[in-house]
């Protein structure tokens, strides 16, 4: 397992340094829980944040973006394993390898359609997603090991991370929301100092009402007074 482990961090590390190289990392956010230890090696306060290990790594398109040259993905990709995988109906694509589940996704807007997002510049397309317009709200841009990499701030990702944990129905789903929510709560435990305290308010008053409600809601059922009394100040 330790070995699987370091074999996934180096393809995670080689993944991120081929898109750099790429032009691809100054367009696209990471999101989903390969942000976690990023986090760690960047914030003092989230040392100890419990890690979730996943085979997915997860990138949002901003609907915006712009991608200075054109890039065949799985070409650059094809000699570290990675396999082309269409899934679901209309067939978005994932590229699989043993260590690592490499997938693009768009915020789902307005109505909504089950049809994947064309993202010609990369030769590959993306799945949409509701709730995703929510980590764009507030990015940080980390280095490590000299690669430049967007995530959403950890606070955003936190809040976010409770929202969907309300979503989630079915066993296995039940299970991952559970997860979702203790890391979630974690992170903002962590950021409940005072320094911290206006920036925490401010990221939740720019969130719509009605996801506010939502995460109002969680935090109550789990008598996180610290946290509440920081949202509602």
């Amino acid at each position: 397992m330790k070995n699987g482990q370091t074999e996934q961090r180096k393809l995670f590390k080689e993944v991120l340094k081929r898109f750099q190289k790429a032009g691809i990392l100054e367009s696209v956010i990471l999101i989903g829980s390969w942000c976690i230890p990023l986090y760690k090696k960047y914030f003092e306060e989230l040392k100890t944040v419990s890690p979730m290990r996943t085979r997915d790594m997860d990138f949002l398109v901003p609907l915006d973006a712009k991608f200075e040259n054109k890039v065949d993905i799985a070409a650059l990709l094809k000699d570290l394993g990675f396999k082309t995988v269409f899934q679901g109906q209309h067939g978005y694509m994932r590229l699989v390898q043993p260590y690592l589940i490499l997938e693009f996704l768009v915020a789902e807007k307005g109505r909504g359609t089950e049809k994947p997002y064309n993202l010609s510049a990369l030769s590959v397309n993306a799945q949409r997603l509701r709730m995703l317009d929510m980590l764009t709200e507030e990015t940080i841009q980390i280095e490590v090991d000299g690669i430049e990499i967007i995530l959403p701030h950890p606070v955003l990702f936190a809040l976010h991370k409770l929202t969907i944990s309300s979503r989630r129905s079915g066993k296995n789903k039940i299970e991952k929301a559970g997860k979702d929510k203790k890391v979630a709560i974690e992170i903002l435990r962590a950021f409940v100092k005072e320094k911290y305290s206006a920036q925490i308010r401010g990221i939740f008053n720019s969130l719509h009402k009605n996801r506010q409600k939502e995460i109002i809601t969680i935090l109550n059922k789990e008598n996180e007074e610290m946290i509440l009394n920081i949202l509602k100040s």
